[in-house]
């Protein structure tokens, strides 16, 4: 998972990476983290500084296969997206 670098006035909070309900990371801006998990199904969220915004991704992990996401902040939401290699 990438964060995008902040593009508006207000983005550089950092934002908080969940898999399920474990928070697994705190994202800055620009930031990345990797993360290996076991094959299966999980649901990615992320959560703003007021704990209002939660954008989530389902994703379904076959073994031997690799996932890339970015979490983009907006004025208006946070977005969890396949990244493009």
């Amino acid at each position: 998972m990438k964060r995008d670098a902040h593009t508006w006035l207000h983005a550089g909070a950092p934002e908080k990476l969940f898999v399920g309900e474990t928070e697994i990371a705190l994202l800055w801006p620009g930031e990345k983290v990797r993360v290996y998990l076991p094959a299966g199904y999980y649901v990615l969220s992320a959560r703003g500084r007021m704990d209002n915004t939660v954008p989530t991704a389902a994703v379904d992990i076959k073994v031997g296969q690799t996932r890339v996401y970015r979490l983009s902040v907006t004025p208006w939401t946070i977005l969890i997206q396949p990244a493009v290699r």
